[in-house]
């Protein structure tokens, strides 16, 4: 039997740090955030995680598997050992972060998935940017229709011109059959504050972005990130104005 956390009366917190055992699972339910931390160990019990409501914060580390409502969001560091199913939203780490998982990763139809831009490497805390880690060679990553996929820059974060972020990497060696929603391979993705790259299903991470290839692989990518055009005119048209500024003072 699967033990409820939540009325689904109200926003809910809380917080567990004790190792869970036994053969159920949790359910979450309520509009809260339900952050499961790190006990020393995994948290061993075998059922299922489902988030129905809110968000699940993952911090420590789950045996078995998890599935995302469709008004639910998984989010955290943590590590997941079984299936994944996202029928709501992913979005890994904790502005930011990353998040690893040991078996499939399944987008329902009309899921999401969320990622944060903060630094040029993927990492937790600020400084870094989100990415979703597939560990299992013998697992897969499906993506239903009309799954979104939302970049965004945070912090103040200004990538140098070119950056490649390495965002889902996958150990499998097998390819997408899907795309996420208006994102074909090499669809041009906007990621705010002036900036876009270039999407791609094909990268090949390593472990670093230095030394990680472009093409090769079955990994999402943004790559070669640079200034839109527009952003560009606007820079250009100042350096011309303060220019023309410094010519007048200088005629002056």
């Amino acid at each position: 039997m699967a033990a409820h956390i939540g009325d689904g009366a109200g926003p809910i917190d809380l917080f567990l740090g004790l190792k869970i055992v036994g053969t159920g699972g949790i359910a979450k339910i309520g509009a809260g955030t339900l952050e499961i931390g790190n006990p020393g160990s995994a948290h061993l019990y075998t059922g299922i995680t489902t988030v129905n409501d809110g968000t699940l914060l993952l911090t420590g580390s789950l045996a078995g598997a998890v599935t995302v409502g469709a008004d639910g969001v998984l989010a955290g560091t943590g590590t997941i050992a079984g299936a994944t199913t996202i029928g709501g939203a992913l979005s890994p780490g904790s502005s930011p972060g990353t998040l690893d998982i040991g078996d499939t990763l399944a987008f329902s139809n009309g899921s999401a998935l969320s990622i944060e831009l903060g630094g040029f490497f993927p990492g937790d805390g600020i400084g870094f940017h989100d990415q979703v880690n597939m560990t299992n060679a013998a697992a897969s990553v499906t993506l239903g229709t009309n799954v979104t996929l939302t970049l965004s820059l945070i912090d103040g974060y200004i990538p140098v011109d070119g950056d490649d972020f390495y965002i889902l990497t996958r150990a499998d060696a097998g390819a997408f059959t899907s795309t996420f929603a208006g994102l074909p391979e090499g669809a041009i993705v906007n990621l705010g504050s002036g900036y876009s790259g270039t999407f791609t299903y094909l990268a090949d991470w390593t472990g670093s972005p230095f030394g990680s290839f472009e093409t090769g692989g079955n990994d999402v990518a943004v790559l070669n990130v640079v200034p839109e055009p527009s952003a560009l005119t606007a820079v250009l048209g100042g350096l011309g104005l303060l220019a023309g500024l410094r010519r007048r003072r200088a005629g002056n």
